[in-house]
């Protein structure tokens, strides 16, 4: 039996965060926590998380985190607000993308670096490129 739009609306507050389930692969998480921003006083926050299950090629399953902003599926959900959202809902970058071009020619001579001479890489430039 799936979960229903009203059930999942209706999920009774507890004590501690629970999970409901539909036997088909629907998962309802209930998260229960305290926000505060900045200095202000701490709210409590009741947030209801979906999990989706997809199979795998060799048998078992994948859970997806279901964003409640956007219904995005996806494997992490930031907490850079009040609610846990996905990056793109908080316009949060990765690493990669706020690197310019120098930063991306460091790390890849980093790796190529790590990869020939093992673990022991030279702490300055110069010393890299006199040996």
């Amino acid at each position: 039996m799936p979960l229903a739009d009203l059930e999942i609306r209706n999920a009774s507050p507890r004590d501690k965060q629970y999970k409901l389930t539909d036997g088909g692969g629907l998962y309802l998480l209930v998260l229960m926590f305290k926000y505060r921003q900045g200095g202000d006083e701490w709210e409590p926050v009741e947030q209801r998380i979906l999990l989706e299950s997809t199979p795998c090629n060799y048998g078992s399953h994948r859970l997806w985190l279901v964003c409640p902003h956007c219904t995005r599926g996806c494997l992490v959900l930031c907490g850079a607000g009040r609610l846990f959202l996905c990056r793109q809902c908080y316009r949060l970058p990765h690493q990669t993308q706020l690197e310019n071009e120098h930063g991306r020619a460091c790390v890849k001579r980093n790796k190529l670096y790590e990869k020939l001479c093992g673990d022991n890489r030279p702490k300055t430039r110069e010393r890299l490129f006199s040996q």
